[in-house]
């Protein structure tokens, strides 16, 4: 049985972002959130169908036609701008995600707290993730998934990937499993490409596919991409863990040099031991 997340990866599978895919969901999300028509935000700036083709990323309005709708919706230049930053603020909490790094996700949830829109809750649901903050990272699962067509493309498929690796850490490894395959069929960025296939590579692994070492690949293949090989030493120590659950000893022996962690090297030896019933 679908989920509503995999119902609408699987309905969103082939959109693209629009050149206005920033601006028209946002202004839709603050008039209902201000609770104003379409006739009220239009009057005397443009007509409703216009006003409404700008929330549905059908037309790109110029400059002036912006401002003023803001104005309409009590929203300065400054926080137009502070629109276009929480986008900004994705790219680069994605990337730290992978470093464990938060300072400037943390930043941004400090000092944006007027744009509390889903935008924005996405960065708490990365953060959270970020801490292990499995309870918090719930809260904005829930909340988030019962808006997600409401999100542009761009915003939905990391949202759609963040869900899944709540999934996977909350342990429904099986749906995390299904969302990501689904999601690995549309376009995305490099660093989300290696996050997804990440988390592939971990959810075959814990279910035993044999699809992990093939995942496996394609992370080395992505760590080339995004110019990092720092992350290798997590993956190779779960691969030799993926081989000793296979009982593939040999195979997590030659791993062995190849992982840097003395710590990882030395439980991957206890680990082959213990089951393989042998020293080395």
């Amino acid at each position: 049985m679908c989920t509503k997340l995999q119902m609408e990866i699987e309905r969103r599978i082939n959109d693209k972002d629009t050149i206005m895919a920033i601006i028209g969901p946002e202004i839709k999300m603050r008039r209902l959130m201000m609770k104003k028509t379409l006739k009220f935000v239009s009057y005397r700036i443009c007509s409703v169908s216009y006003m409404s083709k700008i929330e549905s990323n059908d037309i790109k309005p110029n400059k002036d036609y912006l401002n003023e709708i803001g104005k309409r919706l009590e929203m300065t230049e400054d926080q137009l701008d502070g629109l276009f930053e929480l986008r900004e603020a994705l790219n680069i909490g994605i990337k730290d995600f992978l470093f464990n790094k938060d300072s400037y996700v943390s930043y941004i949830l400090k000092t944006k707290t007027e744009y509390v829109n889903y935008r924005y809750k996405i960065l708490v649901l990365l953060n959270d993730l970020n801490h292990n903050n499995i309870k918090g990272a719930e809260d904005n699962y829930l909340e988030l998934n019962k808006i997600v067509k409401s999100m542009t493309q761009y915003d939905f498929k990391i949202y759609a990937v963040l869900a899944s690796i709540y999934l996977f850490k909350c342990g429904n490894v099986k749906e995390a499993y299904d969302n990501l395959s689904m999601i690995s069929t549309m376009e995305l960025s490099d660093i989300l490409r290696y996050i997804l296939n990440l988390y592939l590579f971990n959810c075959t692994n814990v279910l035993g596919k044999p699809e992990a070492i093939d995942y496996y690949h394609k992370i080395r293949e992505g760590l080339l991409t995004i110019g990092s090989y720092e992350l290798l030493d997590e993956i190779n120590y779960n691969l030799a863990l993926f081989y000793i659950k296979l009982g593939s000893f040999d195979y997590s022996k030659n791993l062995l040099d190849s992982i840097k962690s003395n710590k990882k090297r030395t439980t991957i030896k206890l680990l082959i031991n213990y089951f393989s019933d042998k020293s080395i």
